[in-house]
């Protein structure tokens, strides 16, 4: 599914890359949960995507499940998890952090007290047996490195 899911991400960007008002040099992607695991699809160098017209810019990836090494990527990443996130664990991703140097910057996020969908204002549940609740303090911070990220990468 996240590899269709890529491919729809694609698809956007090729047609955003016609828009007059969009620069299609500046174009990143952005996902949460199963929207994150295809941002780390849609990053990965050795799988292949119709109508890419190159790499996005930059992926930020909001709790995800990682299952690869995170060293064979075409643009820079940033993971954001809650550490008590029991649905799509930190450690996942955590494994899978590049041990060396990469071509492309790949940061780790982990809010202390934050759990799946932390990041979602007035969520109080528990849903699938997940806990799902809301987490100011997290969200404000995940906020300012998402910012920090994209001003990082999307500046010219």
């Amino acid at each position: 599914m996240a590899i269709e899911r890529a491919q729809d991400a694609f698809d956007t960007k090729a047609f955003l890359a016609k828009q007059a008002f969009v620069d299609s040099n500046r174009i990143s992607i952005m996902g949460w949960s199963h929207g994150g695991w295809t941002v780390l699809k849609a990053l990965r160098t050795e799988l292949t995507y119709k109508n890419t017209q190159g790499p996005f810019r930059a992926g930020i990836s909001f709790y995800p499940y990682c299952t690869k090494p995170l060293d064979n990527l075409n643009a820079p990443l940033m993971i954001i998890h809650g550490e008590n996130d029991e649905w799509t664990p930190a450690e996942t991703c955590t494994a899978e952090m590049p041990s060396g140097k990469t071509k492309h910057e790949v940061i780790h996020h982990i809010y202390p007290d934050a759990n799946h969908d932390f990041d979602w204002p007035g969520l109080d549940e528990t849903f699938e047996g997940q806990r799902l609740v809301y987490n100011p303090a997290a969200a404000k911070q995940a906020i300012k490195h998402v910012k920090g990220f994209l001003e990082k990468y999307l500046k010219q």
